[in-house]
C-alpha cells in the first residue's frame, strides 16, 4: 500500500487533510487494505465529527477530542480482527483530531 494506492482512492475526493491523513495513517498502521476503506474510515469521522454527511460531503476540518473515543468504537466494530492496539488507535486519532 505506497502513495499510488491513496492517490487512487481519493482521486476526485475531496476530503479535509486531516481527515484523509488520519485514514491513511489507520489504514496503513492496521494493514487495512481494501479500496473504499479509506474513504469509509473518511466518512465515519466526518459523521462522529460533525464535518460530513457520511456520503463524501466534507464541511470542514474536525476539530476536538470528544468524539475520538465513539470514532475509536466504530473503528474496532468496523475492522476489530485488524484494529489490536487501542492506545496507538488512540493516539492516531488524537495527532489528527486534536494536535493537528
Amino acid at each position: 500500500m505506497g502513495k499510488e494506492f491513496f492517490e487512487e482512492v481519493f482521486e476526485g475526493e475531496r476530503v479535509p487533510d486531516t481527515i484523509r491523513y488520519a485514514a491513511i495513517d489507520l489504514c496503513k498502521e492496521f494493514n487495512i487494505r481494501g479500496l473504499s476503506d479509506p474513504m469509509y474510515i473518511s466518512n465515519l469521522i466526518a459523521v462522529e465529527t460533525g464535518v460530513g454527511d457520511g456520503k463524501g460531503n466534507f464541511t470542514g476540518e474536525p476539530k476536538g477530542k470528544d468524539e475520538i473515543d465513539k470514532i475509536g468504537k466504530r473503528l474496532k466494530g468496523a475492522y476489530g480482527t485488524k484494529i489490536k492496539d487501542d492506545s496507538l488507535l488512540r493516539d492516531i486519532l488524537t495527532y489528527y483530531l486534536v494536535q493537528w
